[in-house]
């Protein structure tokens, strides 16, 4: 529900993931303290699982073909 409010739909919920990855480098990287680390894994594992099931806006106007993305027409 946090996600949701933070990045409502439609969201680009790759770019959402990304920014939650890039917080918990920081806390590692600051040496922050356990919990803090442990609440932005969290976050992160829960925008991971966002974008598991909502997908993302932008992947509905690209296709996989031939092992490149490529716009649909």
């Amino acid at each position: 529900k946090r996600a949701t409010r933070k990045f409502p739909e439609p969201n680009p919920n790759l770019i959402a993931l990304m920014e939650e990855v890039g917080e918990l480098a920081r806390a590692i990287l600051e040496d922050k303290n356990e919990e803090d680390i442990f609440m932005e894994a969290v976050q992160v594992a829960t925008c991971a699982m966002r974008c598991a099931i909502h997908k993302d806006p932008q992947w509905t106007r690209t296709k996989l073909r031939g092992g490149k993305y490529a716009n649909k027409k």
